[in-house]
């Protein structure tokens, strides 16, 4: 017969009497495991390479901290997206009066997708959402890395603005 716990006076952080509900362990399934042959296929397989970067990290902040500015503009004002985007491209006396060098030839060109993404979806000079959305929902297979990159930072970006 098993020990009573009020009789042994224990008792829970919460005064409770504790409950012997793991007095007996019972193991149901049992497997044996065998080792298998010394030779595996998986072993015959060469990694792959890893892709080069499209960006480096601190440019891929960059990006993203433009295509943030660039999704909230596009939502709450959309009058300043030009003026927004040609001071992301670059060349512009901000960046020498704040010492902040201009974009590296990779970022440049990853703006430059972003800036043609917004363009295309523009009518008449009136940017919609929706065809922006749909556009950079579209597969470009012709494209590449970089350009897959920037366009799915802005979609990423103006989703979490328009959620907001």
């Amino acid at each position: 017969m098993g020990r009573s716990s009020a009789v042994d006076g224990r008792r829970d952080a919460d005064g409770r009497h504790p409950v012997e509900n793991m007095t007996e362990y019972f193991a149901v399934n049992v497997f044996q495991v065998r080792a298998g042959p010394a030779k595996s296929s998986l072993s015959d397989l060469q990694p792959t390479p890893i892709a080069p970067r499209a960006l480096e990290s601190d440019e891929l902040t960059i990006l993203t901290g433009w295509a943030q500015a660039l999704a909230e503009a596009l939502v709450y004002d959309p009058d300043c997206v030009e003026a927004l985007l040609a001071d992301a491209r670059g060349n512009t006396q901000w960046r020498a009066k704040l010492g902040i060098p201009e974009p590296s030839p990779q970022l440049s060109q990853a703006i430059h997708f972003v800036s043609q993404a917004v363009h295309g979806a523009s009518e008449n000079d009136n940017l919609n959402l929706d065809v922006l959305d749909i556009s950079l929902l579209e597969d470009r297979p012709a494209g590449d890395a970089l350009e897959r990159l920037a366009r799915g930072v802005l979609r990423s970006t103006l989703e979490q603005v328009r959620t907001q």
